[in-house]
């Protein structure tokens, strides 16, 4: 799995979780992230709205719920999204 943003990989490599929303609908499952290791990719629910991952931002890399969705818009565009935790194992 792929990290292209440094504040959301270091999320992940810091506080040992993150949540990211990806544009692709795929199982749990063991992962490979570079620079951090072995992770398990946990999928959650198709994101509709922004409203929707609020709740998550604090673990999302993103210091606001605005910066996160205009990141997300960048790299999913107007397809389908979801999100998911990835956890270091």
């Amino acid at each position: 799995m792929r990290f292209d943003l440094e504040n959301v990989k270091n999320c992940l490599r810091y506080k040992g979780k993150v949540f990211t929303v990806r544009s692709y609908c795929l199982e749990n499952y063991n992962v490979s992230v570079e620079g951090i290791g072995k992770c398990r990719r946990i999928r959650g629910f198709e994101v509709k709205n922004k409203d929707q991952i609020k709740k998550f931002v604090k673990l999302s890399g993103f210091d606001t719920l605005n910066a996160w969705w205009k990141a997300i818009e960048g790299f999913c565009g107007d397809k389908r999204k979801w999100i998911y935790l990835v956890k270091k194992l």
